[in-house]
């Protein structure tokens, strides 16, 4: 694509989502079945994910333009509605008689119920002018963009994005840093995939390989973890202090804990050949170059 194509094709990519993600998060709104939840939450990430290509490109115009702003209520509220939902579906299919479980679905279920209230609230209150505001400003940054400009600035991001993980990989055993390598993965592929779609021949076809794979990975790791977080705070309530007995709980809570374990020793081989890829890819560009 020459600059004017690669500009079009994404200013119209930017426009078709902003449609998808209006119809989605309305209808998720009325709704609020998980399915037409998931839609407007994987629209908004598309969105982000977007974003995250044009920061990279000119760094400051997420910034200047309230890009990212715009939608981040939105995002959290579906994000918390669809994590409550997962669990509910979960708990469901373990089908569990014990008590204190039962006590914790029904916590779970009337937390959902107050998420729905605050997402219905920030769908009401989502800015459409900024939306305009927002689309004029992508409008007038894509006639400055070009497909060599997108591929350089993307390639300096995996490289820069690839030391933070590996800086994070020194730290494994904290809880908090394979959430940022996480974020990372997730940043990352937004990249790969935005730029395989204007330039599938940018070399990234193994990066988006390994990407895919670590991020199911990690988001299994992740799932268990949003579970047990839940545990925990549910166990700070009266609710779980007056029922029992507790031992089939806290048994459920120490297997996903050791499931977790063996998920990150898996995990972990992965990131580090990842790490390893990305040095070798980036040293052979530069040499190119």
């Amino acid at each position: 694509m020459n600059r004017s194509e690669t500009g079009e094709y994404l200013y119209m990519y930017f426009r078709k989502l902003s449609a998808s993600f209006q119809s989605s998060f309305y209808k998720a709104a009325i709704t609020c079945e998980i399915e037409d939840v998931h839609k407007a939450r994987v629209d908004v990430k598309k969105m982000n994910a977007l974003f995250i290509l044009f920061e990279t490109i000119s760094p400051g115009f997420c910034k200047e333009s309230g890009g990212l702003s715009l939608f981040k209520n939105l995002f959290r509220s579906a994000g918390t509605i669809r994590e409550t939902q997962l669990m509910l579906l979960f708990l469901d299919r373990k089908n569990d008689p014990d008590p204190v479980l039962i006590e914790f679905t029904k916590w779970l279920a009337k937390r959902n119920r107050l998420q729905v209230r605050q997402y219905v609230k920030a769908v009401m209150s989502f800015d459409k002018k900024g939306l305009k505001d927002l689309t004029r400003s992508v409008r007038k940054f894509m006639t400055r963009v070009s497909t060599k400009q997108i591929v350089t600035s993307s390639w300096d991001m995996i490289h820069m994005n690839s030391i933070r993980v590996n800086y994070f990989l020194s730290g494994w055993s904290n809880p908090k840093n394979i959430h940022r390598i996480r974020q990372n993965i997730k940043d990352l592929t937004a990249i790969v995939h935005q730029v395989s779609q204007v330039a599938p021949d940018a070399g990234m076809d193994q990066i988006r390989l390994d990407l895919t794979r670590m991020e199911i990975v990690i988001g299994e790791w992740h799932d268990k973890v949003v579970i047990i977080d839940a545990m925990e705070r549910f166990m700070k309530t009266t609710h779980y202090a007056n029922t029992g007995p507790h031992r089939n709980f806290l048994d459920f809570k120490e297997h996903l804990n050791k499931e977790n374990e063996a998920v990150l020793e898996k995990l972990k081989p992965e990131v580090e050949a990842f790490v390893a890829l990305i040095k070798s890819l980036t040293r052979k560009r530069y040499l190119l170059h």
